[in-house]
């Protein structure tokens, strides 16, 4: 009996034992099986933290990077490096905007937000392949490849997550995703200084080139993080520079940055003050160039908003409307997220994640407008400092950098966020040994309440759209035409949206866009000094009663055209009231009045704005003569460029038969007394242009501002065009489907982008009169010639080459708008 109790009890055993291993691996199956599935925003963002946290830095001197030996550029500084003290509580505004029901405006959405609690993120299988493959860090090379991996791709994610969330897409005014590159294309991979006949003298060029670096423009900084717009803008809205740790470590950044710094005061031609210890004066050595160098770029390219990131620490930027300050805040997120926390912070310890900070502070530069004309001006008065950071690196005895008795700590940030509405929420770490006690956790908590009283105060971004459609603006085409619907819903800003000026030394508050008109009134009190401050105030003054650029409808073909050839006013134009019964002045007077106002409109609500789209030497501008309400596009080119911007305006006045039907309207070239900035450029020619579309690059078949467009209908018209434009002796020179341009409301192609062409001689006569806009043209028989009049013969040869060259041309500019418009 004995023995089958033992055999019974064995075989129990052995049950249980078979059902433990059962239940084992069906845990085991359900955990595969959840670890291919997309992860929800609070795993992800702890999942993103364990590569965060997975950084290993090389530290042998003879493994790492050392820097080149470089001869220092004189870039332009600051003249105040200050802390963001407010910083905080923005972030955390953004994210209790993220997660909460509360609408933009101060109510309440009807549609809840599906962000927090949506599968749409990588899954654990593909973070933990992260994980397997990341590197030690030796060199900046090494820091881009894991911050592309552990930071970029993350935030790109959440970004496409956010704009495909209707109540985010609206809450923020989305209007398109983000992608991290190292170049802006806006001209970067432009030497300065070429001229079209490349005949400039090459110290010329030398030196304007190293000018160029000094005001950020000649370089770029590491990488940028770009706006791709749906109407088509790439507008870049941040800068990154990556420092390898063991070239800027943790120990100097919090020392260095532990102050404000001056750099006339503390830094330049100086020696460490009186009890400064050389490791203190070492940092702040350090820690300016840093900074002087990413704002250098980002003066250069008109951005506000970057960040200088070490793999380790996170120093986030802000130039504020006045260009002579910047706000630093420094972040080390594996500290601030192991920090110990009271049980209610414990809730928002994932937004303090190196990805949820980047993230949230994206979309803060998201929803600022671009800086003005005087910003830049402000900007171009800054002084040079002839810095390289290998080369003050370089100079630091390494017994320095090692001593660090004196490096001051680090102070974990304490700011809300969510914390009330936040579905993050992480295990409380209040056992924790060694971290803050509650006496100085409240008065942390007490200082982030004094910095959101300020931040309530200091409310300008636009966040949100006022029109409260959760759809997307489309905006428009490039080259020559411009861009934008021609409702007008596109253009300067980051959301679409005008803003109120900011005071020049408050960073501004991630609040919604109806707070910014609070400010329009402290705005237009702000007095302007200088000879014709009086024209600048009135020129301002009227910008309270008129429609924001960005939301000015573009005149029509037919209207423009009767304003260069004495037409009438085309009753279909939207801004035909403001014209007049007929057209109160020429093309050439509104060419000068316009570069009259640009001189004089300079602030936040001047009448022109960047489109953030740019050819090879131009860039766009959406401007409006504000007198007469024309509103059109303006292609702006430096001045070693002018002459391809002639060759451009000769070319629309050879083509002159086909300007409005087939290639935009050509007001005019004009010079301008004081430039445009923007898109790291300097513009003072600007050619002014008639609005036509958007590209066939871009083309999409579900894209609305695609509608009616079809290969069977496009290939024909394209080809008519430019059978037309080589029987009147214009080879186009870059035949691509980017300068073939689609209106959908007027169902019309046309092509731009001549800066490339040639011109030849025509296959048929010139019609030398004025053009109606009904398409009948004035012939007068005895003003009629050819350019084969007046033309040296050329040979048979010649002949026949340039007539192979245009039939090239036409095969294939017809073979890749097939191409494009079947395959996209």
């Amino acid at each position: 009996m004995a023995s089958k109790d033992v055999e019974i009890a064995k075989l129990r055993a052995e049950l249980a034992a078979a059902n433990e291993a059962t239940r084992a691996a069906e845990e085991d199956a359900l955990a595969a099986k959840e670890a291919l599935l997309p992860m929800s925003l609070e795993p992800y963002l702890a999942a993103c933290h364990t590569l965060s946290r997975a950084i290993v830095v090389v530290t042998d001197r003879s493994l790492t990077t050392q820097g080149d030996v470089t001869d220092p550029v004189g870039r332009i500084y600051p003249r105040r490096i200050v802390p963001w003290d407010n910083f905080p509580a923005r972030q955390g505004e953004t994210w209790r905007l993220l997660l909460s029901a509360e609408s933009a405006t101060g109510g309440t959405d009807a549609a809840t937000s599906s962000f927090a609690s949506r599968r749409a993120f990588l899954s654990q299988n593909q973070i933990d392949y992260v994980l397997s493959v990341n590197s030690p860090i030796s060199s900046e090379h090494g820091l881009r490849y894991f911050e592309r991996d552990t930071v970029e791709i993350p935030v790109r994610k959440l970004m496409a997550t956010a704009f495909d969330d209707a109540v985010l897409r609206r809450r923020f005014g989305l209007r398109g995703a983000v992608d991290f590159e190292s170049h802006t294309n806006l001209g970067d991979e432009k030497a300065v200084g070429d001229v079209a006949d490349g005949t400039a003298d090459p110290k010329l060029v030398h030196r304007l080139h190293r000018v160029a670096i000094g005001r950020g423009r000649g370089t770029m900084a590491d990488q940028f993080c770009i706006y791709r717009r749906a109407d088509g803008a790439d507008i870049p809205v941040t800068a990154i520079e990556y420092k390898a740790p063991h070239k800027l470590t943790a120990d100097e950044i919090t020392t260095g940055l532990a102050a404000a710094i001056e750099p006339d005061r503390d830094i330049i031609n100086r020696d460490a003050a009186d009890g400064e210890s050389a490791f203190v004066f070492a940092s702040k050595s350090l820690a300016a160039a840093a900074v002087t160098q990413l704002f250098s770029y980002m003066v250069g390219k008109g951005i506000q908003y970057g960040y200088i990131c070490t793999g380790q620490v996170f120093v986030f930027l802000f130039i504020p409307d006045d260009p002579t300050t910047v706000f630093y805040h420094v972040c080390v997120p594996n500290v601030d997220v192991d920090d110990d926390v009271d049980d209610d912070d414990s809730s928002i310890r994932l937004q303090r994640t190196a990805v949820a900070q980047v993230f949230a502070f994206t979309l803060q530069a998201l929803g600022a407008v671009p800086p003005t004309a005087a910003w830049f001006s402000a900007a171009a008065k800054l002084g040079t400092w002839a810095v390289e950071y290998d080369d003050i690196l370089r100079r630091i005895p390494p017994s320095v950098r090692k001593t660090k008795e004196n490096a001051s700590p680090y102070k974990p940030s304490r700011w809300r966020g969510s914390s009330r509405d936040s579905p993050v929420k992480t295990r409380s770490s209040r056992n924790k040994p060694g971290h803050a006690g509650p006496s100085q956790r409240r008065k942390n908590d007490s200082d982030d309440s004094d910095n959101d009283n300020r931040d309530s105060n200091d409310s300008s971004h636009s966040y949100g759209s006022n029109d409260g459609n959760d759809s997307d603006k489309d905006g428009g085409g490039g080259g020559g035409g411009g861009g934008g619907n021609n409702n007008g819903n596109e253009g300067g800003g980051r959301s679409g949206k005008s803003s109120a000026h900011r005071p020049g030394g408050t960073p501004p508050s991630p609040s919604p866009s109806g707070r910014a008109s609070k400010r329009r009134a402290a705005e237009d009190n702000t007095a302007n000094n200088g000879p014709g401050a009086k024209k600048r105030q009135q020129v301002h003054l009227a910008a309270q009663t008129r429609t924001p650029i960005q939301e000015q409808p573009y005149c029509t073909q037919r209207c423009l055209l009767g304003l260069v050839s004495g037409g009438p006013v085309d009753a279909a134009c939207p801004n035909a009231a403001t014209h007049g019964p007929q057209h109160q002045i020429d093309a050439t007077t509104c060419m000068r009045l316009l570069a009259k106002q640009i001189a004089l409109d300079r602030d936040r609500d001047a009448d022109f704005a960047p489109m953030f789209m740019s050819g090879l030497i131009g860039a766009l501008y959406k401007v409006r003569l504000t007198a007469y309400g024309y509103t059109l596009v303006g292609k702006a080119v430096e001045t070693a460029n002018r002459p391809f911007l002639q060759m451009e305006k000769n070319v629309y006045g050879r083509l002159q038969p086909m300007q409005g039907e087939q290639i935009p309207v050509c007001l005019g070239l004009a010079d301008l007394a004081l430039p445009l900035y923007g898109y790291g450029g300097v513009f003072h020619h600007i050619l002014l242009l008639s609005w036509a579309g958007r590209s066939l690059a871009r083309y999409a078949a579900d894209d609305a501002a695609y509608s009616g467009l079809s290969c069977a209908t496009a290939v024909p018209a394209v080809e008519a065009a430019f059978r037309q434009m080589h029987e009147l002796g214009v080879l186009h020179g870059d035949a691509e489907p980017r300068n073939i341009l689609y209106d959908a409301g007027t169902k019309t192609l046309m092509v731009v982008d001549f800066e490339r062409s040639e011109l030849h001689t025509p296959s048929v006569p010139m019609p030398l009169a004025s053009v109606h806009p009904n398409g009948r043209r004035r012939k007068t028989a005895k003003k009629r010639r050819t350019k084969t009049e007046t033309a040296a013969p050329t040979t048979a040869n010649q002949e026949r080459a340039t007539l192979g060259r245009f039939t090239r041309e036409l095969r294939c500019i017809a073979d890749s708008c097939a191409r494009c418009l079947t395959y996209s």
